[in-house]
């Protein structure tokens, strides 16, 4: 199941027909995840402001000489909300807003993120991921953690993270009838519809 999300390009958001050669990212990148400021996924993670500043600081500092990117979150693109994107970091590339997160991160070496779930999915491609926050894929061994997580003191796969938290504890909802079916509906249902939209486009 993990081989046919990553072979797909499936992430949280699937907008996008996914191409490899959309935007080229030059070898050995670090991506730098941005997140909707005030979100509740970033206070519940126990991170603020300065933890994306930090992160941001942390980037540079741990990949002297290596290109830096910066995707910018969905919501910051198209409802103008606030981003914790720096304008004055020389350093960071900011990514064209286009750009498909799932060909980013397999061309990426290395993901810094507070929480975003872009970590997660980094993991499913074998990336490294540093985290500055608590999210739900941290503190398992699997990441490179700079918030100290206690309470979770053993050691997951990613394998075993992928099935509690896709399989063990999601439930996916046809959103045309409103049954319920599985996993491998919901990606069948995710691929038609991205095949949709893109045909959608090509006739307007």
């Amino acid at each position: 199941m993990i081989q046919r999300i990553c072979a797909e390009k499936i992430t949280k958001y699937n907008k996008y027909n996914d191409t490899t050669d959309l935007y080229q990212l030059d070898p050995g990148a670090v991506l730098v995840i941005d997140q909707k400021k005030g979100d509740a996924s970033i206070e519940f993670a126990g991170a603020n402001d300065s933890t994306f500043e930090r992160m941001l600081a942390s980037a540079i500092l741990d990949n002297p000489g290596k290109p830096i990117y910066f995707k910018r979150h969905p919501d910051s693109i198209q409802r103008n909300m606030n981003s914790y994107r720096n304008r004055g970091v020389k350093e960071i590339k900011v990514l064209p807003d286009n750009v498909p997160i799932g060909s980013i991160i397999d061309n990426c070496d290395t993901v810094y993120t507070v929480s975003s779930q872009v970590g997660f999915e980094a993991l499913l491609r074998q990336k490294k991921v540093v985290t500055f926050g608590i999210p739900f894929f941290a503190g398992w061994g699997l990441t490179d953690d700079r918030t100290p997580i206690g309470r979770r003191s053993q050691r997951r796969t990613i394998e075993e993270l992928f099935y509690v938290s896709c399989i063990q504890q999601s439930v996916y909802v046809d959103s045309h009838t409103g049954n319920l079916i599985e996993i491998e509906q919901a990606i069948d249902k995710i691929l038609q519809m991205r095949l949709d939209y893109t045909a959608r486009g090509r006739s307007q």
